[in-house]
């Protein structure tokens, strides 16, 4: 029997270094760490976002948008099921901009989140839903 869940902050130990990131990332509703090194050129922190694979990969197409012209990678993995598991990865000098921008971006959250209602599955594109592909994706979830 699956219950049903509610997003919470918790305490977690982490590397002083990547600290910055994970508080910043915890501002975002609906999104949780899993892992996070700073690393010694490099730091990263995995984590997830909603409970299905298309608002994850909805919310990465977004959250990327803020690190165009940044050395930042950001990128997901799918090993089946209903998530996808997301990572960015940074260069350790680079912390505390990147900590800065998902922080600013946080406080306006229609700058990286769209706002218009979902549908079921959690995808909130109209254009995708009006599409082939997602009227396939329904039939598959239910």
């Amino acid at each position: 029997m699956e219950h049903r869940q509610v997003f919470v902050k918790v305490n977690a130990p982490v590397d002083i270094g990547v600290s910055p990131v994970v508080q910043a990332l915890s501002l975002i509703p609906r999104l949780w760490t899993i892992a996070s090194c700073e690393g010694r050129e490099y730091g990263f922190v995995d984590f997830r976002y909603g409970h299905r694979w298309c608002e994850a990969a909805e919310f990465l197409v977004c959250f990327s948008k803020l690190f165009v012209a940044d050395e930042v990678d950001i990128s997901a993995s799918w090993g089946g099921g209903h998530e996808l598991a997301l990572k960015i990865r940074f260069p350790k000098r680079a912390m505390t901009e990147v900590a800065d921008k998902i922080v600013k971006a946080a406080k306006g959250l229609r700058s990286i989140i769209p706002h218009s209602s979902p549908c079921f599955c959690g995808t909130a594109h109209r254009e995708f839903r009006n599409s082939t592909a997602h009227r396939f994706h329904q039939r598959k979830s239910i």
